[in-house]
């Protein structure tokens, strides 16, 4: 989306101020160490099963994709995002993500540049979908072990909430 500005949070972590909803994508105390909490620790590793499927409402900056990846050893990941408005690649280039996270290669940008709905083998043990649609229009026929509720809150955008 157009004009959306890269702040930093409390953790050093990037996140983007939405100009469409006028709101931070991620909460300001920090956004890696807010989604290693909400969608890793309780979450991602709170499964035990081998092979999960996770649906993300919200890729945005798509951190919690990358997330996953990293903090997934064994399991077999099967990971369906959908995003309605991506963030533009001169913004998402930018991000701050893999520095934090001590990761040489950009995984955070190739996730991005992976063509909309169709599958990715990322590496062996993961599997990436990216969906282009809302969340009222998406039509998979899975089960979801995990889901990744990740709006913008109820008061900014509450077509995504009822």
């Amino acid at each position: 989306m157009k004009d959306n500005k890269i702040i930093i949070t409390n953790d050093g972590s990037h996140t983007i101020y939405s100009s469409k909803f006028k709101e931070s994508y991620h909460s300001l105390n920090g956004s890696i160490s807010e989604s290693i909490h909400v969608f890793i620790k309780n979450g991602l590793k709170a499964i035990y099963k081998e092979n999960i499927n996770i649906l993300e409402v919200g890729f945005g900056t798509g951190l919690n994709a990358l997330l996953t990846i990293i903090n997934n050893k064994k399991k077999k990941i099967n990971f369906h995002t959908i995003e309605k408005y991506p963030i533009a690649k001169e913004i998402y280039k930018k991000l701050n993500y893999c520095e934090k996270l001590k990761i040489k290669e950009n995984i955070l940008v190739d996730l991005h540049d992976k063509s909309w709905n169709k599958p990715h083998d990322i590496n062996k043990h993961f599997t990436f979908h990216k969906h282009l649609t809302s969340v009222q229009k998406l039509s998979i026929n899975l089960r979801f072990d995990i889901i990744y509720y990740d709006a913008f809150s109820p008061k900014k955008d509450n077509k995504m909430w009822s």
